[in-house]
């Protein structure tokens, strides 16, 4: 089995050389110092790394990067168009990428191999330079090279079981639009049922298990079970059920391990890179662990999309007793657990620890630790949010839009803000409920924002704030005029 196996990962060629800094993977890469645009073309400079002055010192490399934007900012990649040693900058084709104090990294060119633990593939001379651990001679070690990018390809297949296997090293180096054509070790397509993929291991491959729906609502793929699989160290996205078309009926993705999930991504600069990411009409999402993820942990959608004004008969979706540390470490803007459109969806039970959201250049969080986006009819009881600071965690849980939602019993730890809502025409919808939920070293507990038609449509009582003082604002949207209420103890207040 592979986890019986010592497997030691080698780092593509790279300045600054990787660091392992389990607390914040991107604190030691190096920051651009400008950015600029010309001809539709980017810019960026670094005035105070990028000092060499041979041309081709940076020529075919990749680089890494973190978006200035406001929101997002996503890391992702690009390759190199142009070198500029005089201006000490590079070219890129897209301009949704870096800025002035964006954390980043460059990577594979022969000339940045220059420490042990690299390798740098030369493909034109299809020669492998390899640096060892403790200088060792290569030739001596076994080296185990990704060629393959899926190693299983299903397609308009049912019946199906694939459980035992170990599965390792695939590669790809394309930069894709969106959940659905993730580069995956299992790849399911077109319309297929009565999978179930169970007790695998897979280590340092792109992606784990995915799924490209091509269904309808009278033929579609369902019944698709995913368990107590262990996935470490998944360069993009670790398990996925995507679809253009109709979301998947009856899929259950149960007692999974994920590690490392996202480190190597090829979304782009929008992504929000989830460990475990549906789209479903029902289904359930359960016993989950997932333990450093650059993006979501667990992204749900479910029925249809937000544009999509179709009918859909049924809808059942749970999200449970799953547990999801150190999350949106290279993004922002989304949740360690998020859940869209609705409903009736069930979320409880669950643990969101240090959802990030850190954006290094200003030293602020957009990350939230449960995030439910256009959602309706969603019960969200029990659950426990923590955060390791006000300007690292900015949530415990936000609510774009949204109505009909009841959130009781839940628990929230050292974030900026408990309950937190977007704004203006993304404001609250109305009839939610809030009752009994506890906070502690919180500084806001509730900050909405609300179309003054549903004001008087919700509720709030017996919701407890410890050891900071109870501290919240209810603005009308349209007239601009804010209620607050600051004090200590369970709070009662209707409007």
């Amino acid at each position: 089995m592979l986890h019986d196996v010592s497997i030691i990962p080698l780092h593509v060629a790279r300045s600054p050389n990787y660091r392992y800094t389990p607390d914040d993977p991107l604190k030691t890469w190096w920051k651009w110092t400008g950015k600029t645009t010309s001809d539709g073309k980017l810019y960026l400079t670094d005035i105070n790394n990028l000092v060499q002055k041979d041309p081709d010192y940076y020529k075919g490399a990749t680089v890494f990067s973190q978006e200035d934007a406001i929101v997002m900012c996503t890391v992702w990649k690009q390759d190199v168009e142009e070198w500029d040693p005089d201006k000490q900058r590079v070219r890129v084709a897209n301009t949704n990428f870096g800025g002035v104090r964006s954390h980043y990294f460059i990577e594979n060119t022969p000339f940045l191999l220059d420490t042990t633990g690299e390798f740098y593939y030369d493909e034109i001379a299809r020669r492998l330079f390899v640096r060892m651990t403790g200088e060792k001679d290569p030739n001596e070690a076994i080296i185990e090279v990704a060629t393959k990018t899926k190693l299983i390809s299903i397609s308009n297949k049912p019946d199906i079981e694939i459980s035992g296997l170990s599965f390792g090293f695939t590669t790809s180096h394309t930069v894709r639009y969106g959940q659905g054509d993730v580069a995956s070790a299992i790849r399911i397509t077109g319309i297929c049922s009565n999978i179930e993929i169970h007790h695998n291991d897979f280590y340092y491959v792109n992606g784990g298990i995915s799924v490209n729906n091509t269904g309808s609502p009278a033929v579609n793929t369902h019944s698709i079970r995913v368990s107590d699989n262990r996935l470490a160290h998944i360069g993009d996205m670790a398990i996925v059920f995507a679809t253009d078309h109709t979301y998947m009926d009856d899929i259950h993705i149960l007692r999974n391990q994920i590690y490392n999930n996202g480190y190597r991504h090829q979304g782009r600069w929008y992504g929000s890179i989830p460990a475990i990411y549906g789209q479903m009409n029902y289904g359930q999402v359960a016993g989950n662990i997932i333990d450093v993820s650059r993006g979501n942990g667990i992204d749900m959608f479910w029925g249809k999309g937000g544009s999509n004004d179709s009918y859909i008969p049924f809808i059942r979706g749970f999200i449970y007793q799953n547990k999801v540390s150190n999350t949106l470490i290279g993004t922002n803007d989304y949740g360690g657990i998020e859940s869209w459109q609705g409903g009736p969806v069930y979320c409880y039970n669950n643990l969101s620890k240090n959802a990030s959201g850190y954006k290094h250049y200003n030293n602020s969080s957009i990350g939230y630790a449960y995030y439910f986006d256009g959602s309706f009819k969603h019960s969200v009881f029990n659950n426990v949010a923590t955060g390791v600071s006000h300007n690292r965690n900015a949530a415990s849980i936000i609510q774009v839009l949204g109505y009909y939602n009841l959130f009781v019993h839940n628990t929230g730890y050292n974030t900026n803000t408990f309950f937190n809502a977007w704004k203006g025409t993304l404001a609250l919808n109305g009839h939610n409920t809030y009752l009994a939920n506890m906070g502690e070293e919180i500084q806001w507990f509730f900050r909405h924002e609300i179309d003054s038609d549903y004001i008087p449509f919700e509720s709030y009582g017996n919701n407890v704030s410890a050891v900071s003082p109870f501290k919240s604002s209810l603005t009308n949207r349209d007239q601009g005029h804010k209620k607050q209420q600051c004090g200590y103890g369970p709070q009662r207040f209707h409007h």
